[in-house]
């Protein structure tokens, strides 16, 4: 019994980071949260910081073409969200919150109503969006060719 004491006293600690380690390694290869994140025993090991992270926004116009939706500001906040932990709920929040806001088109790009210009407000005309695809997309570092390529993670 005294043995046993003794083994968990001494080993306790690293038994503990062992399992935490585990779990984090599993969310970074599951969820791609960054290895900053949950623990950070991959802080020293990846340039993973926030900034490599980026989403873009997309709904079909009635023709079917792909037309880009940029976010505003105001909506940041959810954005991060899904940069902390890209879950199906946090997809799902910031899909709502977009297709909450008002939007424009005009040269081909959807913006949100609050960033027009008075001044140029007569070159967009507003557009209901149904539904749209969120992705999330992540830079990485190529250490064979010393170049930066990004990489789709999720769609949504």
């Amino acid at each position: 019994m005294r043995k046993k004491k003794v083994f968990l006293i001494r080993y306790a600690a690293a038994i503990v980071l062992l399992i935490i380690a585990a779990v984090q390694f599993g969310l970074v290869k599951t969820l791609h949260i960054s290895p900053w994140k949950g623990g950070g025993f991959g802080m020293f090991s990846t340039v993973g910081s926030q900034n490599s992270y980026f989403i873009r926004v997309y709904t079909n116009s009635p023709s079917g073409e792909k037309i880009r939706i940029f976010i505003p500001e105001k909506l940041g906040a959810e954005e991060q969200e899904i940069f902390y932990l890209p879950v199906r709920n946090n997809f799902i929040k910031f899909k709502k919150d977009v297709l909450k806001e008002k939007w424009v088109i005009g040269n081909n790009k959807i913006i949100e109503l609050d960033s027009v210009d008075t001044c140029c407000s007569n070159q967009y005309k507003p557009i209901t969006i149904i539904d749209v695809t969120i992705e999330l997309w992540q830079y990485k570092f190529n250490i064979n060719t010393s170049k930066v390529y990004s990489t789709l993670l999720s769609e949504y």
